[in-house]
């Protein structure tokens, strides 16, 4: 008698622009049983600044998997770059990398800014998109849901003056690391860069487009 045809699930990835929920996305997977184990639950790529044909190799390789991105208001990634002592610019080039290779991606868009009466059902087709039944983790589902806490953040002055007031910071200062040769010496010098929020139009422009959000 022929057997029946077992179809196999896709493995699972994650692609991410930094600071944007890994953590939280991270954590919720574990719940599920699916830890990270350095790759072997699944590979995770954060977006790079520039699409080289090595990074660009990386991301075909997460074609035809179940990919879990994460979503967050892109101007607090820039604010946290700042706090982090590094370039806005940088994560702004990350966004724009990201949103060229997403097209690729079998992805489930996990948006951190997702409204409070809709997370439960956000969390429940999280489930789904990676091939599991919610209804088997309702309880993990209806707690993380109501925790609802963002992993790894920070609380900055520039943060709070955004999300209180809409104000952005005009410029930064960045910590320039020198090496003299051939005296090998490191050098630390300080630059004020002025940053560029239009920059971020296009990674903003696609946030706001998400159902899931009110932004």
């Amino acid at each position: 008698m022929p057997q029946p045809m077992v179809t196999e699930q896709p493995p699972l990835s994650m692609l991410t622009v930094t600071h944007t929920g890994t953590h939280f996305a991270m954590a919720f997977l574990e719940l599920l049983g699916i830890p990270h184990n350095a790759g072997r639950g699944y590979t995770h790529h954060h977006a790079a600044p520039e699409l080289t044909p090595h990074m660009k190799e990386r991301y075909e390789q997460l074609i035809g998997t179940k990919c879990i991105v994460t979503a967050r208001d892109p101007i607090l990634s820039g604010i946290r770059y700042i706090h982090n002592g590094t370039s806005v610019q940088q994560v702004a080039d990350c966004w724009d990398v990201f949103l060229e290779v997403l097209p690729w991606m079998d992805a489930f868009i996990l948006d951190m800014g997702c409204r409070e009466e809709d997370r439960v059902e956000h969390l429940c087709d999280f489930v789904r998109h990676i091939g599991k039944d919610p209804d088997e983790y309702m309880d993990d589902i209806l707690e993380y849901a109501d925790g609802w806490k963002p992993l790894n953040t920070s609380n900055s002055v520039e943060k709070r003056k955004y999300l209180e007031l809409g104000q952005l910071p005009e410029t930064q200062i960045l910590n320039i690391h020198r090496k003299l040769v051939p005296r090998r010496e490191t050098v630390e010098t300080t630059l004020t860069k002025k940053i560029d929020w239009t920059a971020f139009d296009n990674a903003v422009a696609w946030y706001k487009s998400l159902p899931t959000n009110d932004a």
